[in-house]
């Protein structure tokens, strides 16, 4: 292979011989497991059952953690208004 050849193909992947990089050819589908899509209704399903804990069984919950519960369910709806409305 000539020097420029190897340039393109280095400008192109990344590394001589795509090593490296972790690049992906185009038209190529990178079929990893990717845990991301599923954290936010992990986390949404959670504090659900927290919150139905707290109505149920509402003597077992000290203030503290009521507010505890009343501020990470704050945070987790400002994260999904600004992950998905912005």
């Amino acid at each position: 292979m000539s020097s420029g050849q190897e340039a393109r193909r280095r400008d192109s992947v990344g590394a001589v011989g795509g090593q490296g990089s972790g690049a992906t050819y185009p038209g190529e589908h990178d079929d990893g497991l990717d845990l991301s899509h599923i954290c936010y209704p992990l986390l949404g399903s959670l504090l659900l059952m927290l919150w139905w804990c707290q109505i149920v069984y509402s003597h077992y919950f000290s203030v503290a953690s009521t507010m505890s519960l009343v501020s990470l369910t704050v945070l987790f709806l400002a994260s999904i208004t600004n992950t998905y409305l912005y």
